[in-house]
């Protein structure tokens, strides 16, 4: 089954006091649902109250600090995008966002089942997370102002050789072939594609291959990591 999102862990936690951080780096992006009390977070530029009755993402990326002063109840859930330029989207929001929880209202029956999703991921509960999760994405991304025409341009320019590339990362795709499908010499491709992506053409491959690995993992509990590694 393809999914836009990897769920690496989540749940729900009572917080104390002990909840506390003065600045550690969290690469994964986060969904809060407070139940009870109250915490605070802070990724810039200020410190966000968490209360109950809202929804809260968290953008990764970047410095997290956060504390409890009392008692805090939450269901939590740390992820990353599939696609690489979709996580670099979820990265560069600049605060925290939040909803009124009645506003994910028609998706409540997967914020619930953060309770007990892991670690059994039971497929119903995974599709109900994927879909909120797309639907809050495509709300952020309503929101955002479009990018430059260069920048459209240039991602469409480089798609054939995105494609092309995703579809051959276990099959040592060759820098040339790639730059063919995009009617570009290697090096002013490889320039391209890093500035577009903002990864290497490398580096996109290796991030591939690592995703492949991990829905196999994930997918298919009769492989072992030796068989994997090699596919």
């Amino acid at each position: 089954m393809s999914r836009l999102f990897h769920f690496l862990q989540g749940g729900s936690t009572i917080c104390t006091p002990t909840w506390t951080s003065s600045g550690i780096h969290e690469s994964a992006h986060k969904i809060y649902v407070p139940q009870s009390g109250r915490g605070f977070y802070d990724v810039g530029p200020g410190e966000t109250e968490l209360r109950a009755g809202r929804l809260y993402l968290i953008p990764g990326g970047r410095r997290h600090r956060y504390r409890c002063p009392h008692r805090f109840t939450v269901r939590w859930l740390h992820l990353h995008a599939v696609d690489h330029a979709l996580d670099q989207l979820l990265a560069g929001i600049p605060a925290i966002r939040s909803w009124p929880i009645a506003h994910w209202h028609h998706a409540q029956r997967a914020w619930t089942a953060l309770d007990d999703f892991f670690p059994y991921r039971e497929p119903a509960a995974d599709l109900r997370l994927q879909a909120l999760l797309a639907d809050i994405t495509a709300e952020i991304i309503g929101d955002a102002p479009p990018p430059p025409p260069e920048a459209a341009i240039m991602r469409a320019r480089l798609a054939p050789a995105a494609a092309w590339l995703d579809a051959h990362a276990c099959a040592n795709p060759q820098l040339a072939r790639a730059a063919r499908e995009a009617g570009l010499s290697p090096i002013h491709f490889h320039r391209l594609a890093t500035r577009c992506w903002g990864e290497t053409p490398h580096a996109r491959v290796q991030r591939v291959r690592l995703e492949k690995a991990a829905a196999l993992l994930g997918n298919d509990r009769d492989q072992t990591v030796a068989v994997i590694a090699q596919q």
